[in-house]
């Protein structure tokens, strides 16, 4: 898990130290150029094992789900459904669950979520280094999304990141990323849509389910 963040966080580049963040490091830490994109510039912490506590815990959740295939919220929905569906004797739709959560499992990435990783970890200048603030995440992921249908763009931004290995088992299969990241975000949605009608009733105050509708939101506004 940390292999991988490492490989992200060494693919600096010299430029002067002039960051737009010296005024408020801490000793110890420091901030280098990461790359460029559309005009941003976007800055990152040098040594990874030396992040500020909010991103470093953003950063390790986010490699737990790349790893799993899923994240807490979609297990919990997951069994819900089984257990609601379960206790009204409806088996068949208890079922539906099971393999629906099998699929997920077996994608050989999940591609928004290492936009995700990426939103942690690579900072703009308007930043606080020290914080991780998740609607900002989110407008960073808008940004780079809108250029994720060209394949070559895309993977170019990949590659910079450092996440060719996640990639490695699509390429392989001759599959066009543009086209599975689609496809995926239209499996996930309507996945989430049915979690969040099933059990709104009994879940909609909890925080998981309030994360799940959320997901749900952003997907709408990257597919067409």
């Amino acid at each position: 898990m940390f292999s991988f963040l490492k490989r992200i966080l060494h693919k600096s580049r010299p430029v002067s130290r002039e960051h737009p963040f010296r005024t408020l490091l801490d000793p110890g830490h420091e901030v280098v150029h990461a790359f460029d994109f559309e005009g941003v510039r976007y800055w990152k912490f040098s040594n990874e094992y030396n992040l500020p506590f909010e991103r470093m815990q953003a950063a390790v959740g986010i490699l737990e789900e790349l790893d799993m295939g899923v994240d807490r919220e979609y297990l919990q929905a997951s069994m819900a459904a089984v257990k609601t569906h379960l206790e009204q004797g409806k088996l068949g739709e208890a079922w539906k669950w099971v393999h629906e959560l099998e699929e997920r499992l077996s994608w050989p990435v999940d591609a928004d979520r290492v936009y995700r990783l990426a939103a942690v970890v690579f900072m703009q200048a308007d930043e606080n280094p020290y914080a991780y603030d998740p609607a900002l995440a989110r407008r960073k992921i808008e940004r780079w999304s809108t250029r994720d249908r060209d394949a070559e763009l895309l993977r170019s931004f990949f590659l910079s990141l450092g996440l060719a290995s996640y990639l490695g088992p699509l390429t392989d299969a001759g599959i066009v990323l543009p086209d599975f990241m689609q496809a995926q975000r239209q499996v996930k949605l309507r996945q989430l849509s049915a979690l969040c009608t099933l059990l709104y009733a009994q879940a909609k105050t909890a925080d998981w389910y309030s994360s799940m509708r959320q997901e749900a939101t952003d997907l709408k506004t990257l597919l067409p």
